[in-house]
Protein backbone atom coordinates (compact mmCIF):
# COMPACT_ATOMS: atom_id res chain seq x y z
CA UNK A 1 0.00 0.00 0.00
CA UNK A 2 1.54 3.27 -1.28
CA UNK A 3 2.30 5.86 1.78
CA UNK A 4 0.35 8.60 2.39
CA UNK A 5 2.37 12.22 1.92
CA UNK A 6 2.92 14.54 4.52
CA UNK A 7 0.89 17.94 3.97
CA UNK A 8 2.41 19.91 6.77
CA UNK A 9 5.95 19.60 8.41
CA UNK A 10 5.94 17.81 11.52
CA UNK A 11 7.50 19.42 14.69
CA UNK A 12 10.12 16.57 16.34
CA UNK A 13 12.56 16.11 18.59
CA UNK A 14 16.59 16.34 17.50
CA UNK A 15 17.80 13.76 19.97
CA UNK A 16 21.47 14.08 19.97
CA UNK A 17 21.34 18.11 20.88
CA UNK A 18 17.42 17.92 22.51
CA UNK A 19 16.24 20.77 19.67
CA UNK A 20 12.86 20.86 18.24
CA UNK A 21 13.07 20.77 14.02
CA UNK A 22 10.91 21.13 11.52
CA UNK A 23 12.20 19.67 8.12
CA UNK A 24 10.97 22.31 5.46
CA UNK A 25 10.80 21.80 1.72
CA UNK A 26 12.79 23.87 -0.23
CA UNK A 27 12.73 25.22 -3.33
CA UNK A 28 13.60 22.67 -6.29
CA UNK A 29 11.99 19.34 -3.85
CA UNK A 30 14.99 19.61 -1.81
CA UNK A 31 14.45 19.92 2.29
CA UNK A 32 16.12 22.16 5.27
CA UNK A 33 16.18 21.56 8.66
CA UNK A 34 15.34 24.12 10.48
CA UNK A 35 16.34 24.25 14.35
CA UNK A 36 13.64 25.88 16.84
CA UNK A 37 14.81 26.04 20.18
CA UNK A 38 14.89 23.70 23.10
CA UNK A 39 12.22 20.84 22.09
CA UNK A 40 8.93 21.52 24.33
CA UNK A 41 9.26 25.04 25.22
CA UNK A 42 7.04 27.75 24.34
CA UNK A 43 9.41 29.44 22.19
CA UNK A 44 10.04 26.57 20.03
CA UNK A 45 6.23 25.86 19.93
CA UNK A 46 6.19 30.04 18.77
CA UNK A 47 8.62 28.98 16.03
CA UNK A 48 7.27 26.16 14.42
CA UNK A 49 3.72 27.94 14.52
CA UNK A 50 5.71 31.26 12.82
CA UNK A 51 7.83 28.84 10.44
CA UNK A 52 4.69 26.64 9.04
CA UNK A 53 2.76 29.88 8.60
CA UNK A 54 5.11 31.49 6.45
CA UNK A 55 5.48 28.29 4.76
CA UNK A 56 1.89 28.08 3.99
CA UNK A 57 1.73 31.88 2.65
CA UNK A 58 4.76 31.33 0.30
CA UNK A 59 3.11 28.29 -0.62
CA UNK A 60 -0.14 29.58 -1.47
CA UNK A 61 1.64 32.76 -3.30
CA UNK A 62 3.30 30.45 -5.56
CA UNK A 63 0.23 29.02 -6.76
CA UNK A 64 -2.50 31.25 -9.29
CA UNK A 65 -5.44 31.64 -7.36
CA UNK A 66 -7.57 29.98 -9.66
CA UNK A 67 -11.38 30.24 -8.74
CA UNK A 68 -12.89 26.66 -8.97
CA UNK A 69 -16.34 27.29 -10.67
CA UNK A 70 -16.30 31.07 -12.14
CA UNK A 71 -18.48 31.00 -14.94
CA UNK A 72 -18.13 32.55 -18.57
CA UNK A 73 -20.37 35.26 -17.48
CA UNK A 74 -18.84 36.47 -13.99
CA UNK A 75 -15.73 36.14 -16.53
CA UNK A 76 -17.27 38.80 -18.69
CA UNK A 77 -18.93 41.06 -15.51
CA UNK A 78 -15.07 41.26 -14.13
CA UNK A 79 -13.37 41.88 -17.83
CA UNK A 80 -16.20 44.23 -17.90
CA UNK A 81 -15.39 46.71 -14.36
CA UNK A 82 -11.66 46.04 -15.77
CA UNK A 83 -12.06 47.07 -18.89
CA UNK A 84 -14.00 50.31 -18.32
CA UNK A 85 -11.24 51.56 -16.08
CA UNK A 86 -8.86 50.94 -18.79
CA UNK A 87 -10.83 52.04 -22.14
CA UNK A 88 -13.52 54.57 -20.76
CA UNK A 89 -17.15 54.11 -20.72
CA UNK A 90 -18.12 55.74 -24.24
CA UNK A 91 -15.10 54.46 -26.50
CA UNK A 92 -15.75 52.74 -29.21
CA UNK A 93 -13.29 49.57 -27.93
CA UNK A 94 -15.62 49.29 -25.32
CA UNK A 95 -18.87 49.07 -27.58
CA UNK A 96 -16.88 46.39 -29.62
CA UNK A 97 -16.23 44.31 -26.74
CA UNK A 98 -19.86 44.47 -25.92
CA UNK A 99 -20.96 42.71 -29.47
CA UNK A 100 -18.34 40.74 -29.16
CA UNK A 101 -18.79 39.16 -25.49
CA UNK A 102 -22.86 39.38 -26.02
CA UNK A 103 -22.21 36.33 -28.41
CA UNK A 104 -20.30 34.05 -26.15
CA UNK A 105 -22.38 35.51 -22.86
CA UNK A 106 -25.44 33.83 -24.95
CA UNK A 107 -24.01 30.69 -25.87
CA UNK A 108 -21.65 29.97 -22.93
CA UNK A 109 -22.66 32.53 -20.11
CA UNK A 110 -23.37 29.63 -17.55
CA UNK A 111 -20.80 27.46 -18.39
CA UNK A 112 -17.70 27.14 -16.47
CA UNK A 113 -15.06 29.25 -17.92
CA UNK A 114 -12.24 26.77 -17.48
CA UNK A 115 -14.18 24.49 -19.68
CA UNK A 116 -14.46 26.61 -22.63
CA UNK A 117 -12.27 25.63 -25.38
CA UNK A 118 -11.79 25.69 -29.04
CA UNK A 119 -15.13 24.06 -29.97
CA UNK A 120 -16.63 26.72 -27.77
CA UNK A 121 -15.12 29.29 -29.48
CA UNK A 122 -15.44 27.93 -33.24
CA UNK A 123 -19.44 27.58 -32.30
CA UNK A 124 -19.40 31.46 -30.78
CA UNK A 125 -17.55 32.18 -34.30
CA UNK A 126 -20.13 30.04 -36.18
CA UNK A 127 -23.16 32.35 -34.24
CA UNK A 128 -21.29 35.32 -35.95
CA UNK A 129 -21.01 34.23 -39.24
CA UNK A 130 -24.99 33.59 -38.89
CA UNK A 131 -25.51 37.05 -37.83
CA UNK A 132 -23.84 38.00 -41.27
CA UNK A 133 -20.90 39.30 -39.86
CA UNK A 134 -18.07 39.95 -42.55
CA UNK A 135 -14.44 37.78 -41.94
CA UNK A 136 -12.59 41.19 -41.07
CA UNK A 137 -14.88 41.75 -37.96
CA UNK A 138 -15.52 38.57 -37.02
CA UNK A 139 -11.61 37.75 -36.62
CA UNK A 140 -11.57 41.17 -34.24
CA UNK A 141 -14.42 40.31 -32.27
CA UNK A 142 -12.75 36.24 -31.76
CA UNK A 143 -9.41 38.25 -31.31
CA UNK A 144 -11.21 40.66 -28.31
CA UNK A 145 -12.78 37.43 -26.61
CA UNK A 146 -9.56 35.66 -26.54
CA UNK A 147 -7.88 38.36 -24.87
CA UNK A 148 -11.08 38.60 -22.44
CA UNK A 149 -9.32 35.15 -21.67
CA UNK A 150 -5.93 36.32 -21.80
CA UNK A 151 -6.90 38.99 -18.96
CA UNK A 152 -8.35 36.05 -17.03
CA UNK A 153 -4.82 34.31 -17.31
CA UNK A 154 -2.88 37.53 -15.95
CA UNK A 155 -5.35 37.83 -13.18
CA UNK A 156 -4.64 34.13 -12.16
CA UNK A 157 -8.51 33.62 -12.54
CA UNK A 158 -7.95 30.70 -15.41
CA UNK A 159 -5.17 28.78 -16.01
CA UNK A 160 -2.95 29.38 -18.84
CA UNK A 161 -3.54 26.30 -20.85
CA UNK A 162 -7.19 27.28 -21.34
CA UNK A 163 -5.65 30.46 -22.93
CA UNK A 164 -2.92 28.71 -24.85
CA UNK A 165 -6.30 26.36 -26.19
CA UNK A 166 -8.05 29.49 -27.70
CA UNK A 167 -4.86 30.22 -29.67
CA UNK A 168 -5.14 27.38 -31.51
CA UNK A 169 -8.18 28.41 -33.15
CA UNK A 170 -7.38 30.40 -36.79
CA UNK A 171 -9.12 32.87 -38.06
CA UNK A 172 -11.11 33.16 -41.05
CA UNK A 173 -9.39 33.06 -43.98
CA UNK A 174 -10.37 33.51 -47.64
CA UNK A 175 -13.67 32.47 -48.73
CA UNK A 176 -15.53 30.09 -46.87
CA UNK A 177 -17.28 27.03 -48.29
CA UNK A 178 -20.82 26.24 -46.12
CA UNK A 179 -20.01 23.91 -43.37
CA UNK A 180 -22.51 21.91 -41.32
CA UNK A 181 -25.25 23.95 -41.40
CA UNK A 182 -23.38 27.07 -40.94
CA UNK A 183 -23.50 30.11 -43.74
CA UNK A 184 -20.43 30.75 -45.36
CA UNK A 185 -18.73 33.99 -43.76
CA UNK A 186 -18.62 37.45 -46.52
CA UNK A 187 -15.51 38.85 -47.74
CA UNK A 188 -16.19 42.59 -46.40
CA UNK A 189 -17.13 44.89 -49.32
CA UNK A 190 -14.29 47.55 -50.45
CA UNK A 191 -14.83 51.10 -49.96
CA UNK A 192 -15.27 52.90 -53.04
CA UNK A 193 -13.99 56.67 -53.47
CA UNK A 194 -16.70 59.38 -53.46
Amino acid sequence: MPRHKKLIPEYRLHKPTNQAIVTMPDVGGRRRDIYLGRHGSDNSVVEYARTILEWKSATESDQPRRQSGITVNELILRFWNFAEGCYGNESKELVAYRHAVRHLRRSFGPVEASRFGPKSLQTVRDRMIKVDWCRALINRQINRIRRVFKWAVAEELLPADVLQALQSVRGLAGLLLARDGVAASRASQPVRAQ
